[in-house]
């Protein structure tokens, strides 16, 4: 994993680079974010991974080279002209993100290489047209602040708009509702919780992220992936990977 260039930091976590991979299959937990994967073989070919909302498995190739873009949630919208909501549970195939080409990404010699190849093409596009903070950010950093413990009422009116624009615009931008965005936000503040503080008792775990009990918490839990909290906990995936400081 690696960060981007500054520039870029408020628009992409991170980008990646996965190679002669021996898994035929990737778990994907929700967390509102975009993907654009691509596979490096005799030339290069791209994939949109749109925000999930339920946890899922993406099938992928053995012995075969990804490079991927991990876009914060809201952010894909200044680098492809396209709604967020048709890409959400699901993949389709891209061109033209930023004017990113064939060949300085699959003639790269290592990560290094793709990774800076990419903040030259990213940073390129930004500078053709740049992105300019709007309310869909603000609404983002309000639910973000609050691990998603915000009335969408109140947040609309905090914002002088009406909430059926928000609901629309919010959709388009992000790929799901500000509800829907408020409830991801919480079960990943727990999710945090379980893998980073595993003697806390769910209970207390539950309150902290602003679930009204622990029942609540169960119940977000087996809708988002399927599993029980105390479940989840056990299981590999939850070790994700930590980004470079």
């Amino acid at each position: 994993l690696q960060r981007p260039a500054p520039r870029l930091q408020p628009f992409i976590s991170h980008y990646w680079m996965s190679n002669d991979d021996a898994d035929t299959a990737h778990t994907i937990l929700p967390d509102c974010r975009i993907d654009v994967v691509f596979e490096i073989r005799h030339g290069l070919s791209g994939r949109v991974y749109g925000p999930a909302t339920r946890k899922s498995s993406c099938a992928i190739s053995l012995g075969r080279r990804y490079l991927g873009i991990c876009f914060l949630p809201g952010q894909f919208r200044h680098f492809l002209r396209h709604s967020a909501a048709d890409f959400t549970d699901n993949c389709a195939e891209i061109g033209g993100l930023a004017g990113l080409g064939e060949e300085p990404l699959a003639d790269a010699p290592d990560h290094a290489s793709a990774f800076q190849a990419l903040d030259r093409a990213l940073s390129q596009g930004l500078e053709r047209q740049a992105a300019r903070r709007d309310w869909i950010d603000q609404a983002l950093d309000a639910l973000n602040r609050r691990q998603g413990n915000v009335r969408i009422e109140q947040l609309a009116t905090d914002l002088g708009i009406c909430r059926r624009h928000v609901e629309r615009r919010f959709r388009d931008a992000v790929g799901v509702s500000p509800k829907t965005y408020a409830r991801i936000q919480r079960w990943m503040h727990a999710e945090r919780l379980l893998r980073t503080q595993p003697t806390l008792p769910l209970v207390s775990i539950a309150l902290d992220s602003g679930y009204a009990d622990q029942s609540h918490m169960n119940r977000d839990f087996q809708r988002l992936i399927g599993a029980s909290p105390k479940a989840f906990a056990k299981v590999a995936f939850v070790q994700a990977p930590r980004l470079p400081t």
